[in-house]
């Protein structure tokens, strides 16, 4: 049986392009933009569960529910934000500028560890409004209490 959720946002070129559902497209005003996985860093490092289960979903379905959030900063407002707001969060690789990966680590982690060289991002217009995407994020999920993810109904 066929669903909404089995709809993809076809991406521009193939080869190495992680489809997004169509489900999520309109929830922001944002664009959704496909971004080179070897330019983007992640901000934390993926959690061993949630990590699974996003395998398993993208290893199922092909596509991702969800697109990453990328802020782009330099490595000094990276560690202001590690300082002053998150203290557990990964460090600076080098000095410089960074598209980080704020929201979506897991997604992230799997879409370069499955080798896709492309990955479905909305890019912040800055910590706030990263943040609010990132809520907006975790609220469109509904947990099930076997620890799977299912998309809410809208």
């Amino acid at each position: 049986m066929s669903t909404i959720f089995d709809e993809l946002i076809p991406p521009k070129k193939k080869g190495g392009l992680l489809p997004l559902s169509l489900q999520w497209k309109g929830v922001t005003n944002q664009p959704v933009v496909w971004l080179p996985i070897k330019d983007l860093s992640p901000i934390d490092n993926p959690k061993e569960l949630r990590y699974s289960q996003v395998r398993a979903s993208v290893l199922e379905k092909g596509y991702l529910y969800h697109p990453v959030v990328v802020l782009d900063i330099t490595s000094t407002e990276w560690r202001e934000y590690k300082a002053l707001v998150k203290p557990n969060v990964l460090s600076p690789p080098s000095e410089g500028r960074f598209k980080v990966v704020m929201c979506g680590c897991n997604r992230y982690a799997v879409a370069r560890d499955l080798g896709y060289t492309q990955i479905p991002s909305i890019i912040a217009t800055g910590w706030n409004n990263g943040i609010e995407l990132c809520k907006h994020s975790e609220k469109d999920k509904q947990w099930r209490r076997d620890g799977t993810v299912l998309p809410t109904a809208k």
